[in-house]
């Protein structure tokens, strides 16, 4: 069964224009995703050992990139003050990587004439890494 990853349209804060963006062929389905600053989707890819890791499609929906991993990779984020770490969230360990792009951002929409700006950050809370030995 594959499953499909769906974009839309930001309308004044209303999701319009649902379609199709990519179609995930078993046996790698995706997992968690996040978007950088250029519009590529990050998406935590699993299922079979030659595809573990994170897949990188660019907004054409044309791979650009893989980073593999030994293991599934259910979840994924960007951390750092410059949203330039991506944090992977793997069965058994946390990886980290930087990366030649930040994460992208949620805006809030504009209240009171004042212009929008991003969510706070919240700090993540692993500040470090586990070691492999």
């Amino acid at each position: 069964m594959s499953r499909i990853i769906h974009v839309f349209d930001l309308d004044g804060g209303r999701l319009t224009n649902r379609r199709a963006f990519h179609t995930c062929q078993p046996p790698a389905p995706t997992d968690g995703f996040r978007v950088d600053v250029d519009g590529n989707l990050w998406c935590g890819w699993s299922m079979t050992g030659g595809f573990d890791g994170v897949r990188i499609l660019n907004p054409s929906d044309a791979p650009i990139g893989h980073i593999h991993l030994p293991e599934r990779c259910g979840n994924l984020t960007s951390g750092k003050r410059f949203r330039n770490r991506l944090l992977m969230a793997a069965s058994k360990w946390l990886y980290g990587l930087h990366v030649n792009t930040r994460g992208a951002t949620v805006a809030q929409p504009k209240r009171g004439g004042r212009a929008a700006r991003p969510f706070p950050r919240t700090p993540h809370p692993m500040t470090a890494l586990p070691s492999r030995r």
